[in-house]
């Protein structure tokens, strides 16, 4: 039997063995209930709902349920929990404190059947003083830790603690001010036992310039199943190196952000097995808000694309092919992958991101579902990349900065290659399901009387395309009221969408279309 049936199998056991003292409490308040006739002594207890909490409530809110029941305050009722969460939120604590110490400070043993942990660094630091959280020695069998260490650094203390977890399988270090030695020194001793490992560095530190992660892991190359590094700051960050000769054969999914140079080729011999991967480079991509203002010179990136093309082809490098394939054009553009993806994800946000980069990933990968976004800020002409031909499923999201934006979402919208004969809107927020709004259109709905102009505008499209949907995010979206009064007042439809709108951002309009 596996460690993790064996916890299962105890945790069910222990429940039950809540439940029996359950019902045996139960009997005691009904045998109360019978000698006396007041009616607040009338108790009934739901055990499979008091499970329930035992096991999967947060601890405030559980805490909060039993200050509640007095019967379970005074009877000191086992708790059961596999998943506890810390936030931090308002309020006074001394009450839930009270019944902290009373169901977890006097039989710590209870902390054991806590499987999964996230919460701040701080509060896994028994040389500081915390309410809640006094005792994280006794948290022996996590399975599951996820830290958010607010720009600190892993020290000897966490690291000891750390290593101390026998059961321990997925680790999350998020927001790490630096990589240091003692975090290195805990990949290396616990690389073996882990199957997902996620470290981000926090968004305003600088990485060191040469820092290979996959060497701390080298025992663990077939155990881990999930791996994440992520770096945000456009200098430093993780990298690969092509001398490493470092395989992770069981590896189903990486993301990996950084401004080191990670050429295409590292990747695929680094993780053979790989069906999903989100790669961004803040170098190139320039959206960090300390990045330099200057753009990467273009033929920068076209000669890493060329170096990437021809690496793979001189040493026979490649995926069969991946599930998803996530990034920015201009990251996916100059890795150049050579293999099928089902499913790219990829967006348009910045000016120097031309929807040609998208053309060329598409020529790359020949995927079937696209998902793309798309910013009214700058100018967009995706005819040639929604007519690509393996294209079956297109998922698109305009962001729109203000009401200038809808008439270049009309003029993406009325292109001939967008719809059908055949095709019907499947959902629209304001429509019933499968209305044909092509024979009746809608009249006081809520989105801008505009937005109407080209649904007579259907003609025929390209013949693969099944599925199609529009998202479009934007300011708060116009009311039908506002669109009736400018209407009632004399405007035309044009000056209908001349509505001042707010400030608030939310989904504006949601189309989907597929085979009727």
């Amino acid at each position: 039997m596996s460690i993790g049936q064996s916890t299962q199998t105890e945790v069910r056991a222990s429940a039950s063995g809540a439940r029996k003292l359950l019902r045996r409490v139960s009997k005691s308040l009904l045998t109360l209930k019978k000698t006396n006739d007041q009616p607040h002594k009338r108790i009934t207890l739901n055990y499979d709902a008091i499970a329930q909490a035992m096991e999967y409530l947060a601890l405030p809110d559980l805490l909060r349920t039993m200050a509640t029941c007095r019967s379970l305050y005074d009877l000191g009722i086992p708790i059961l929990l596999r998943d506890v969460r810390f936030v931090r939120s308002r309020g006074n604590y001394q009450s839930r404190f009270l019944l902290y110490r009373k169901h977890f400070l006097t039989n710590p043993i209870r902390f054991a059947w806590v499987q999964s942990l996230a919460c701040p660094s701080i509060a896994l630091d028994d040389r500081i003083y915390t309410q809640f959280l006094a005792m994280p020695r006794n948290f022996t069998s996590l399975q599951a830790l996820d830290m958010d260490m607010n720009g600190a650094e892993v020290d000897n203390h966490l690291s000891r603690w750390i290593l101390s977890l026998e059961r321990l399988r997925e680790l999350k270090i998020q927001n790490v001010g630096a990589h240091s030695e003692h975090q290195m020194g805990l990949l290396q001793r616990i690389g073996p036992r882990l199957k997902v490992l996620h470290i981000s560095t926090e968004y305003f530190m600088r990485a060191p310039p040469h820092f290979y992660p996959l060497r701390a892991l080298a025992s663990s190359t077939c155990s881990l199943c999930s791996l994440s590094f992520c770096c945000s700051y456009p200098e430093g960050g993780p990298a690969i190196s092509n001398d490493d000769n470092l395989s992770f054969p069981a590896v189903q999914e990486v993301t990996w952000i950084s401004a080191e140079v990670v050429s295409a080729c590292a990747l695929i011999s680094a993780f053979p097995g790989l069906r999903r991967l989100y790669v961004a480079d803040p170098k190139l991509e320039k959206k960090h808000i300390f990045a330099p203002r200057q753009d990467t010179p273009a033929d920068v990136i076209l000669n890493l694309r060329m170096r990437n093309r021809s690496m793979q082809h001189c040493h026979r490098a490649r995926w069969q092919s991946l599930d998803v394939l996530r990034g920015s054009p201009v990251t996916l553009w100059a890795l150049a992958f050579r293999c099928r993806v089902v499913r790219l994800e990829t967006a348009l946000c910045n000016g120097f991101e031309k929807p040609g980069y998208t053309l060329a990933i598409l020529h790359d990968v020949w995927p079937e579902h696209l998902v793309l976004g798309v910013s009214t800020q700058s100018d967009v002409h995706l005819d040639r990349v929604l007519e690509f031909p393996s294209l079956r499923t297109v998922e698109l999201t305009f962001t729109m900065m203000d009401s200038k934006g809808i008439t270049q979402i009309l003029t993406i919208l009325t292109w001939p290659i967008v719809f059908k004969p055949g095709l019907w809107l499947d959902s629209l927020e304001g429509l019933s399901p499968k209305q044909r709004w092509f024979e009746k259109p809608p009249v006081k709905r809520r989105f801008p009387a505009c937005w109407r102009v080209w649904i007579p505008k259907v003609v025929e499209a390209m013949p693969l395309l099944e599925y199609l949907k529009v998202d479009i995010w934007g300011y708060r979206p116009f009311t039908w009221e506002q669109e009736n009064d400018a209407i009632g007042a004399g405007a035309s439809e044009d000056a209908a969408s001349d509505i001042t709108v707010g400030d608030r951002f939310e989904p504006a309009l949601c189309a989907c279309v597929s085979s009727d």
